[in-house]
């Protein structure tokens, strides 16, 4: 009478152990042309993902790029002239009980990433000024007006 592993003590647990062992949990056997061949289920496969150290990095280079076309994009909005801006720079150029502009247009314009300057004629000569936003690339216009022509 042949004995079940269960029946056979310790000696059958062992090997039982020892051939599950290796085993991966859901492994079947499957037969191709006649011959009996065990194939390994997606639990059994190595994993061959991108490690998540490289997936962070991906992510954060993604983060960096949209931060930088941001900037980017927010640079050349400053650095477009503006009618809006040109009408504040105006206003600004000189008060009204110190001098006069004689011309409502500035006679020479200079932007970049950061401010926008305008050159006014008045009676009083050059006036330069420059507009800034209060943060650097968001928030509203503030000029500031000096004597003197655009440098």
């Amino acid at each position: 009478m042949k004995l079940s592993s269960r029946n056979q003590g310790g000696a059958g647990r062992a090997s039982a152990s020892v051939a599950t062992r290796y085993r991966c949990p859901d492994a079947s056997w499957r037969g191709t042309s006649g011959v009996l061949t065990r194939f390994a289920g997606p639990l059994c496969r190595p994993k061959t993902g991108v490690p998540k150290s490289q997936r962070v990095k991906k992510w954060l280079g993604w983060v960096l790029l949209a931060l930088a076309v941001l900037l980017a994009w927010e640079g050349y909005r400053n650095s477009r002239t503006d009618p809006a801006t040109e009408a504040l720079a105006l206003s600004s150029a000189c008060p009204p009980s110190v001098c006069i502009t004689m011309t409502d247009r500035p006679t020479l314009v200079r932007t970049d990433v950061i401010r926008r300057q305008y050159q006014f004629v008045s009676s009083e000569g050059p006036v330069t000024v420059t507009c800034r936003r209060r943060l650097y690339f968001s928030g509203g216009w503030q000029c500031t007006s000096q004597l003197g022509p655009l440098e």
